[in-house]
């Protein structure tokens, strides 16, 4: 009786230490059934070890297509390297995998074979499908770096199309590019008199060998000309004469948000980070943040442009109405932060030049030059800013000629208020 028990508890831990295998809960197809016009996940089957280099996925889109895997797509292109972290966000050093059979076609629309869920198998660890017109079955299993192929083929002419590219054939109206293979280089079909198939002489071949040496020649030649251009470009010159310094982000104490999010809080609430923004931002100013609490989430700076009183962009794609405005001119009177100069960085005070580039494109007139000795008729005039009637658009701290940081910034506000 005791022996019984023991291989009774036995058995029961064994069954509860195998249904512990979380993984096999989890279906990577959940999510995946989106759209650019509607979003029920925006997600892709991503076949990968836990913080794995690089994602794997089957790839029902095309090369450069945001959403790479769509449920309701019934035909594979192929298998994919990627990093993209949503279809909002650009992918990069990506490339395709793809089994076939029969004619060589290199085309991904051609190439491309109907699948179905039902012999589909997805896992976090594994993944499995039948190409029915190919007529391959093929199953990938990651690995910390990479991906591990296994790819069963039928008994008839079979290869692996890899599209490291972005399909320039496809993209062409023109017809103007096509794949040769390595073979159609070093051969010539004879002309139709002397037979079908039929090879030119070795002499004439031998005619049309390229020149390696000058070949050789010229491509070092190419190289050298390519880094100094590099070079070239590396050092960035105001007409060949002043080096240009890239802008600095400033430490905000208050991240900034659009107009029409109402606060930080109530944006910080009701963004779900699809990035709609930031990919229609025509000025750049919106990015993903890197803060932990609100990780990709955007906010604003304004290093590569300004928020503009006559775009509402933001506010026209944003699916949550976590930015809101009812017209523009709501946008024109919604103080959304302020701006501060920064003494020290004002190239009046470095440099003693004259300056008010802050003050000629305010939009609000909220900036006046002043003389920075008020005693003294022909003194330097410097910026006072009137944070009653700034709306915090950064227009100067982005054409502040000041680097790398500008000598006047904005500060966000938690609270956004109608001036």
């Amino acid at each position: 009786m005791k022996k019984l028990f023991l291989s009774v508890v036995a058995l029961c831990v064994t069954l509860f230490v195998q249904a512990k295998d979380y993984a096999d809960y989890v279906s990577p197809l959940v999510g995946t059934q989106s759209s650019f016009e509607l979003s029920t996940g925006n997600t892709y089957p991503a076949i990968s070890r836990p913080w794995g280099m690089n994602f794997w996925t089957p790839q029902t889109g095309k090369m450069g297509d945001g959403w790479q895997y769509v449920y309701t797509a019934n035909k594979i292109r192929g298998f994919k390297q990627t990093h993209q972290p949503s279809p909002w966000i650009n992918d990069y050093g990506q490339f395709s995998i793809m089994p076939v059979t029969g004619k060589p076609e290199f085309e991904e629309d051609k190439r491309a074979s109907w699948f179905s869920h039902k012999a589909e198998i997805a896992k976090p660890y594994y993944y499995k499908v039948y190409l029915a017109e190919h007529d391959v079955v093929t199953e990938m299993v990651p690995t910390e770096r990479a991906v591990m192929f296994r790819f069963t083929f039928p008994e008839n002419d079979s290869y692996v199309v890899v599209d490291a590219c972005m399909d320039c054939l496809g993209k062409c109206r023109q017809g103007a590019i096509k794949y040769v293979s390595g073979q159609m280089l070093l051969k010539k079909q004879a002309p139709a008199s002397e037979g079908i198939g039929k090879q030119v002489s070795q002499a004439s071949l031998n005619k049309e060998k390229v020149d390696t040496a000058r070949r050789g020649f010229f491509t070092v030649s190419a190289l050298i000309a390519a880094s100094v251009a590099v070079k070239a470009q590396e050092k960035k010159v105001d007409g060949g004469l002043a080096p240009l310094i890239d802008k600095k982000v400033p430490k905000r104490a208050t991240p900034i948000v659009p107009a029409g999010a109402l606060s930080f809080r109530h944006f910080a609430q009701h963004c779900t980070a699809c990035q709609l923004c930031v990919s229609v931002c025509p000025n750049q100013v919106l990015r993903p943040s890197g803060d932990l609490k609100h990780l990709m989430q955007p906010e604003m700076s304004y290093e590569r442009g300004y928020c503009r009183p006559e775009c509402a962009k933001c506010a026209e794609v944003c699916p949550t109405d976590a930015i809101h405005l009812a017209d523009l001119t709501e946008k024109s009177s919604v103080q959304i932060g302020h701006a501060v100069w920064v003494a020290q960085n004002c190239i009046v005070n470095t440099d003693g030049v004259s300056c008010g580039n802050c003050a000629r494109h305010c939009p609000t007139g909220a900036i006046l030059m002043v003389p920075k000795d008020a005693d003294d008729g022909k003194s330097l005039k410097i910026p006072v800013v009137n944070t009653e009637r700034c709306i915090g658009c950064g227009a100067c701290e982005n054409l502040c000629p000041s680097r790398p940081f500008s000598a006047i910034y904005v500060e966000g506000h938690e609270m956004h208020r109608i001036i």
